[in-house]
């Protein structure tokens, strides 16, 4: 993950990490497979996202800022039947 893209692709990790539970340490440690990794510089960004309490990113923000590192055609949220047509599905009957 490099450049502009790369770095926001990070940040979006981190924050979806977060979101599932992951402690820092953990999370720290999912960047060693990039050929980059300073464990320093890694531990230094995850607590800045953790003190600005940084939110996961809408689909949306994802594809705005990282769409060559995503594939929205092929997301499994998106697969996934609104709310809204279930409750026509339900209600037609």
């Amino acid at each position: 993950m490099e450049g502009s893209e790369g770095n926001d692709m990070r940040v979006a990790v981190v924050c979806e990490a977060l979101a599932a539970g992951m402690k820092r340490e953990e999370i720290i440690h999912l960047f060693e497979g990039q050929a980059d990794f300073d464990e320093k510089t890694s531990a230094r960004y995850v607590d800045y996202i953790i003190a600005k309490e940084y939110h996961a990113w809408k689909c949306e923000m994802l594809h705005d800022r990282c769409s060559s590192l995503v594939d929205c055609d092929n997301c499994e949220w998106r697969k996934i039947t609104p709310i809204e047509n279930v409750v026509e599905q339900v209600t037609a009957r």
